[in-house]
């Protein structure tokens, strides 16, 4: 029998030359595995920092480029060459957008007539107050802005239903409700709105510069509408009705327009009155010259030399003068009452007053005497 003191010190020695050389491998594993992430992580930061490198090298390079653009783009606009030099600045944007991209896209926007997307880009550019190219042409540019404002009107649609979709002029404007009032040219605009399950909807409004219409459509369910009699489709039921401002499909649409019409009624109503009252003093002036010529005593006369006496030439001149000033006066207070009408009349809508209305003023030399007589009617 082996003794018990050798067993023990036989079993210990295993022990230790087994945990040993299991130590040995997991200190050579572990130093492999150290090896192979740190090359590793030297390798990725090396190429993490010419990443970054080459990105802050890009930007500046961007930049340089979208700078050049600029600058050729200005050297075409010199040319005249309106519409291409828009290519260019919108390219240059692109590359490197800034403020003084978009204010150069605005101003060639508004030379080639794009008065919407001029008044856009430039009310951005606008909007940045730190950049430094924009705070020395603000002035500049802001007065093109007045320009273009000239050519521009609000247009707001409301109505339902929600979801609905809107274009103007054949351009998508978003769905109903539309976030903010819209921008167009100044004239006619057509709106459309369509939805699924309801008829569509046409309108031809009128833009004013410089002020709001606000269109109202209410589309209509397909259910809602029995079919036309001999047959067809609920597209046929469509409207497509002029309009000038607010109303529901199936109804006289009315506007919110700018009162210039009526202001400008008015004021040929002035200048009507204006003009009578002048040719009415240059028809006072006359007979008194007359009065004076064909007084005996100044022994003037028409056929003479000179036409008689002292002062007598003087005076036939200054008559025949205003003979033609109290003509010219009556003609053109006459054709200020003919504008006053019109704009009178336009200035109605036909559920506002009976279309036989009509406002004039109209006023004329008085036959066999002398004075005016005017003749207003309503």
């Amino acid at each position: 029998m082996v003794p018990v003191h050798v067993k023990y010190f036989w079993r210990r020695m295993r022990t230790q030359a087994i945990s040993g050389s299991a130590g040995w491998a997991n200190m050579r594993w572990s130093g492999r595995v150290r090896s192979l992430i740190g090359s590793n992580l030297g390798t990725w930061i090396v190429r993490l920092a010419t990443v970054g490198a080459m990105a802050l090298t890009a930007q500046p390079a961007l930049a340089d480029q979208a700078d050049d653009l600029i600058h050729s783009g200005l050297e075409l606009r010199r040319q005249g060459r309106d519409q291409e030099a828009l290519q260019i600045f919108r390219k240059a944007q692109a590359l490197s957008p800034t403020p003084r991209a978009q204010a150069q896209i605005g101003l060639a926007e508004q030379a080639v007539g794009q008065w919407v997307d001029a008044f856009d880009d430039l009310g951005a550019a606008l909007r940045v107050k730190s950049d430094p190219w924009i705070t020395k042409n603000r002035a500049v540019l802001e007065s093109a802005v007045v320009s273009i404002e000239t050519h521009v009107g609000e247009l707001e649609i409301l109505g339902g239903p929600s979801g609905a979709e809107v274009t103007v002029e054949g351009k998508p404007q978003g769905t109903l409700p539309l976030p903010s009032r819209l921008h167009a040219v100044a004239g006619t605009a057509s709106v459309e709105v369509r939805a699924s399950g309801f008829l569509p909807a046409t309108r031809t409004v009128v833009i004013v510069p410089g002020q709001l219409t606000r269109e109202t459509i209410n589309l209509r369910p397909v259910s809602a509408l029995p079919l036309p009699s001999g047959g067809g489709s609920f597209e046929s039921a469509q409207e497509s009705a002029p309009s000038t401002g607010n109303g529901e499909v199936g109804r006289s649409a009315e506007t919110e327009t700018s009162p210039w019409p009526r202001r400008a009624a008015w004021i040929g109503v002035a200048g009507a009155g204006a003009f009578a009252i002048g040719g009415t003093a240059a028809l006072l002036v006359r007979q008194s010259k007359a009065h004076w010529f064909e007084d005996k005593a100044h022994a003037c006369d028409e056929n003479a030399p000179n036409k008689g006496g002292a002062g007598c030439q003087s005076d036939y001149d200054d008559g025949q003068t205003a003979t033609k000033m109290a003509v010219i006066g009556y003609v053109a207070a006459g054709a200020f009452a003919a504008g006053a009408a019109v704009l009178f009349l336009t200035a109605h809508s036909a559920a506002d007053a009976p279309k036989s209305t009509a406002v004039g003023l109209a006023c004329l030399p008085s036959v066999g005497g002398l004075g005016v007589a005017c003749a207003a009617w309503f």
